[in-house]
């Protein structure tokens, strides 16, 4: 989890709350959004409140799953006795629970995961619905989620779940991330620090310490450069 993680540290995300606030309801919730703009970490915070809070939960990032056919096959993978939602349930009894499936645009038809993992993931979440405490939270890229049908079908099915758009940081809290990397903000234009408003390109950034800062106009310089840097350190 480290990974998704700026400085270290998770930044405030408004939709955590809300979020929380919906689970708790036992409603399901379908959290989207652009690639880089902290899907993942943002599912993290909510999982941290939700277990602080003494709600049991089970995270499946399906970018980790390969070639699993079934549900059973899941839960083998992460090391389960059974299927993800029974083991879940065994553990909460009758209090809530949520499972978080992360990247669920893994399996869609523009990837090139097998349609079995697809198929497999499916018979998770229709396991999942018929645990009535138990709620499911879901992440998918916006633009998968609006050109394949199959993996809207999965988030709509039986009930659509709330949705929460994820967007990106405020300029003060690139600006802050910055600050506490070690950077001087005076290097940084406004179109660079409009760049790191995506907490993607953020994080690699923070990575590279001050005095190794390159420059870069877009994004994709961006990546670039920290690459270069990556491959000399």
């Amino acid at each position: 989890m480290e990974d998704n993680l700026v400085n270290a540290s998770f930044l405030a995300r408004e939709e955590v709350p809300q979020i929380v606030r919906c689970l708790g309801s036992s409603r399901s919730a379908l959290v989207t959004g652009g690639k880089g703009c902290g899907k993942s970490a943002v599912l993290a915070g909510v999982a941290r409140e939700l277990v602080f809070s003494g709600v049991e939960v089970l995270t499946i990032d399906v970018t980790r799953l390969v070639r699993e056919t079934s549900s059973a096959e899941v839960g083998r993978t992460l090391g389960l006795a059974a299927p993800p939602a029974a083991s879940l349930a065994a553990v909460a009894r009758n209090r809530p629970a949520v499972l978080v499936i992360d990247s669920l645009d893994s399996v869609g038809v523009n990837r090139d995961k097998p349609v079995e993992l697809f198929r497999a993931v499916s018979e998770v979440l229709r396991e999942a619905a018929a645990y009535p405490n138990m709620a499911v939270l879901v992440s998918c890229r916006t633009e998968d989620l609006d050109t394949d049908t199959r993996l809207r079908g999965l988030v709509k099915e039986p009930n659509p779940a709330a949705r929460f758009e994820v967007g990106l940081l405020s300029r003060d809290q690139a600006a802050g991330a910055l600050v506490t990397a070690g950077h001087d903000l005076s290097k940084f234009g406004e179109d660079q620090i409009a760049i790191l408003r995506n907490p993607g390109n953020l994080r690699i950034l923070t990575k590279v310490p001050a005095a190794e800062l390159f420059d870069f106009g877009t994004e994709q310089e961006l990546i670039d450069g920290y690459l270069d840097w990556a491959v000399r350190t």
